[in-house]
This record gives C-alpha cells, sequence and structure tokens, in this order.
C-alpha cells in the first residue's frame, strides 16, 4: 500500500486535491481494483483474499521528464537539461514520498523527489533556470507547503536562479501552490487553474454494513479514538474538529498564494476553491484576470522564453546562474549560446510538423528568419568586426559597453506571443526592434494586444527600417538597418 492509499483509507486526512480528482479517487479506492489482466483462477483467488501480491516496478533512482519537442535532450538527477534550462515534472496526485500509479503505469514524483531535483538543478553549473512542469489535480497536505518555500526561497526573486512553472492542461489544488511560488505561472490556454482550497472527505457507511447484516463494535480508551470513522456517522464534535483542521491549512495555503503571487488572502478567499482556465472571455472565470497566471502559450514558447530571460545585463549572453563562473572563455560562450539556438530552432521544427497549416506556416517563417540571421553572422563576421568597431556604444560609467539583448532571442520571444496571431505583419517589425534593444518584449506585447488586426500601424511600419542603399533588396533575409545592427550586437558579444 503506497501513501497515497493509506491516505484515502485514514478518516480525516486533509486533502489539497480538486473535487472531481478526489471523487475519482474515492471510487479507485471503493472499487478496489487495479487495471491489470487477470485469468479467471487468480480473479477467484482475490475475491477470497488468495491472491498472490503484486509488486510495483523497482522505484527508479532519478525520474526522467519526457519532452518530445526537443531535439537534444540531456539528463541530470531528476530532471531533463534542454539548453541552459533544467525541466522537471510536477505530476499525477501529489503525496510526500511518490508512487507508482497502477491506472497510468508509471512512477509519480512526491514532494521529496521533487524537491531534490531542484536542488539538484540549482547545484549544476550547466543549469541556469528551470522550468515546473505541472499536470496535477494536487493531492495532500504534508509536506506540500515545505515543498513551497523552498522554491520561493531559492527562487530568481530571493536571489537565486530563475524558476518558472507552465501548465499545459492542470495546475490545481496542492500542484497549485508550488506553482504559485515560482517566479513566474504560465499556462496554456486552455488549462485549468487555481482550486485553491482544502477538503476532508467522510463516507458514512453505516447504513449499508447495517444492511448487510455487519455491526462494529470498538473497545476504545476515549470517545475521541474512532473519531470520524466510516463504520459510524459524523458526530458533532469530529465535524467541528475537522472543520478547524481545514480552516487553520486553507489559511497556510492562501498565505502561500499571496507570498507567491500577491493575491490578497481575501481575494483567495473570494475566489471560493474553485478552478478557472487560464484564459477567459469573461473576466470573472479567467485565471488570468484573478491573477494565478502571468501569460498564456504554449509549453515549448514558455521554455523559449525563460532561455531568452536568461541574458544578464551585463549583455554576455551568458546566462547568470548561482555557482557559474561570469569570467567564461569565449569559446564557452559560442558552445552555450549555440545551444540555445540548437533549443529554439529544435522546438520550431518541431512545430512546424505538426498542427494546422497556420501553425506551420508562422513556425516555418520563425524557422527561416532565424537561420537566415545565424547564416549572415557566418558569412559577414569580418564587417561586423569593422561595423562594431565604429558603432559601437559608449560605455557606461563602469567603462562597460551598455547592454544589448540576444537577438534571436528577444526576436523569437515576441513572435511567439499570443497577440501576434493575426497581427503577424507587425509583430515581425516588433521583433526586429526587439532583436536590437530598441523595444522590450513586454512593449512589444502591449503594442501588439492594442492593435487591431492587419493593423494600418503595421503597414505604416513596413519600409521603417529598410536598407539604407536604395538599391539593396529589402526583403533579402540580413538586409535593412535593423538586421545589420543585430550583426554588429553579435559580433561584439563575440570579441566581449
Amino acid at each position: 500500500m503506497n501513501d497515497l492509499d493509506l491516505a484515502l483509507r485514514t478518516p480525516g486526512r486533509a486533502l489539497l486535491l480538486e473535487p472531481r480528482a478526489a471523487r475519482a479517487q474515492a471510487s479507485r479506492l471503493l472499487s478496489g481494483e487495479r487495471p491489470r489482466r487477470r485469468g479467471l483462477i487468480s480473479a477467484l483467488a482475490g475475491a477470497v483474499g488468495l491472491a498472490p501480491q503484486e509488486e510495483a516496478p523497482a522505484k527508479p533512482e532519478a525520474f526522467r521528464p519526457l519532452v518530445d519537442w526537443a531535439a537534444e535532450v540531456e539528463f541530470g538527477a531528476g530532471f531533463a537539461l534542454i539548453g541552459p534550462i533544467a525541466v522537471i515534472d510536477v505530476c499525477g496526485v501529489l503525496t510526500p514520498k511518490g508512487y507508482y500509479d497502477w491506472w497510468t503505469d508509471e512512477w509519480n514524483g512526491g514532494y521529496r523527489q521533487i524537491g531534490a531535483a531542484i536542488r539538484a538543478a540549482r547545484a549544476d553549473d550547466r543549469v541556469a533556470g528551470i522550468l515546473l512542469r505541472v499536470d496535477s489535480p494536487g493531492g495532500l497536505v504534508a509536506e506540500n507547503f515545505d515543498l513551497c518555500d523552498e522554491i520561493y526561497e531559492g527562487s530568481a526573486r530571493n536571489g537565486g536562479k530563475p524558476i518558472w512553472a507552465h501548465a499545459a492542461s492542470l495546475a490545481c489544488s496542492a500542484a497549485y501552490g508550488p506553482a504559485a511560488s515560482c517566479d513566474r505561472v504560465l499556462a496554456g490556454r486552455e488549462a485549468e487553474i487555481g482550486s485553491i482550497g482544502v477538503v476532508i472527505v467522510h463516507v458514512d457507511e453505516s447504513e449499508m454494513l447495517k444492511d448487510w447484516g455487519l455491526k462494529v463494535e470498538a473497545l476504545e480508551s476515549s470517545p475521541g479514538k474512532t473519531m470520524g470513522a466510516p463504520w459510524k456517522p459524523l458526530d458533532d464534535a469530529t465535524r467541528a474538529h475537522w472543520q478547524a483542521d481545514v480552516d487553520e491549512l486553507a489559511r497556510r495555503f492562501s498565505g502561500v498564494v499571496e507570498r507567491g503571487r500577491g493575491v490578497s488572502a481575501d481575494a483567495v478567499k473570494a475566489l471560493d476553491a474553485r478552478y478557472f482556465l487560464a484564459d477567459h472571455s469573461d473576466p470573472a472565470l479567467s485565471a488570468r484576470a484573478h491573477g494565478l497566471v502571468d501569460e498564456i502559450m504554449t509549453e515549448r514558447a514558455a521554455a523559449a522564453a525563460l532561455i531568452q530571460s536568461l541574458s544578464p545585463p551585463d549583455g554576455t549572453g551568458t546566462p547568470a546562474a548561482a555557482g557559474a563562473s561570469r569570467a567564461a572563455s569565449r569559446s564557452s560562450k559560442e558552445i552555450h549560446m549555440a545551444k540555445i539556438d540548437a533549443a529554439m530552432i529544435a522546438a520550431l521544427e518541431t512545430q512546424s510538423e505538426g498542427g494546422d497549416e497556420e501553425e506551420k506556416a508562422a513556425a516555418d517563417d520563425k524557422l527561416s528568419r532565424i537561420k537566415a540571421i545565424l547564416e549572415e553572422e557566418d558569412d559577414d563576421e569580418g564587417d561586423d568586426e569593422e561595423a562594431s568597431d565604429a558603432d559601437a556604444p559608449a560605455a557606461g560609467s563602469s567603462g562597460k559597453p551598455a547592454a544589448k539583448p540576444d537577438c534571436l532571442s528577444a526576436a523569437m520571444a515576441v513572435l511567439d506571443l499570443p497577440e501576434a496571431k493575426g497581427r503577424e505583419k507587425l509583430a515581425r517589425k516588433l521583433a526586429e526592434k526587439a532583436g536590437k534593444g530598441a523595444l522590450s518584449v513586454q512593449d512589444a506585447k502591449e503594442m501588439l494586444a492594442e492593435a487591431p488586426k492587419a493593423s494600418r500601424l503595421g503597414e505604416a511600419m513596413a519600409d521603417r527600417d529598410k536598407g539604407l542603399n536604395p538599391s539593396s533588396e529589402p526583403d533579402k533575409p540580413g538586409a535593412g538597418l535593423g538586421a545589420a545592427i543585430d550583426r554588429m550586437n553579435e559580433a561584439q558579444k563575440r570579441r566581449a
């Protein structure tokens, strides 16, 4: 019996579990069945309690998340490494120690395994940022808040490595606590988010036992010893005791959300422990509108956005990671940036192979632009050096060049914004500006959101940054003032 089964069989055990999942778990418990095939003799033996116990497969030493959109994946202790980021799964019904789920035929890591994977990623010099991939309806209370504290205390807001959470489909109850403790929470548009509350379930079996002709009698040292037992109705004293526990745990849960998300305890209580679609046309039904989610994007886009955010203020292109030396050699910087480029291109190639025609076309467009930039860098390296010498930015008070973001990462982040859909022409122009440092990704996002689809603003900007030479081909990859500045920036970083 694993700790999930034990918890479901223990009267008064508090759960942080989305209501539908709680009902499903109760149904599984009452059925007493496991989804495995058995012969007739085994079934009959099981009916009388003589069936041999089937053991779960050996517990793996390290969980290895499957990242199907990444072409090259390395592994650490409990995480997948894609470029400079570690991906860690928070999946299934959550428990302290984890368990083997017979229904899904896989191990579900518990709070301890998740915490160990996060600690390993934070200690690994290859890792600059962490992405928690959440897909869970919640789970047990025990040790959940400890994990939330560990995530929050080691996050970027407290001087640690950035840690983001992404939920493609489900981040409810106990699963939302760790997510809310991250620096950012991202989600798919149809993901279900929230259910911030606590529940204790009591099943009164007394009438059923009476119909079966069974009577249970307990000899106890005090009446509280069998409080909440399923073979007797729930008495008022037990009900009041359990309700007090629920209220206390709910206050702690609200505190976790308030600390991580800045949503007040009163606002959390007003949500009435409901779950919400991550994005909804009605703000009252939108997790994003309630402050539970920062942005709507796919898992691939979330990984790309995290990678893009890792460029430190000094403009070196080397992700800021605790324990990593900032005096890395030029060759190590180039290798690192190559990993980032490869991870982004692999994600786009996967996207271009699936989805509808519109998604394929968008992915193909991004791929062609990115690859053209990379090819131009190789062909024009000599020109880049001369241009950057002539147009190098003025040094600040410290004598260092002003910061310049990575062209490829910033441009891709803008192109991947949900607001870019239907405004592709404007998005391409804004992406070019973001790539050369003239516009932040957030500013581009706001401009896209305010602009109507097929905006005239996009048409007005169509010739804004064309080449300085009238005879040049403005539509050729690498042509234009923006592309030239991008190449200058890249050359400057290579010389740093």
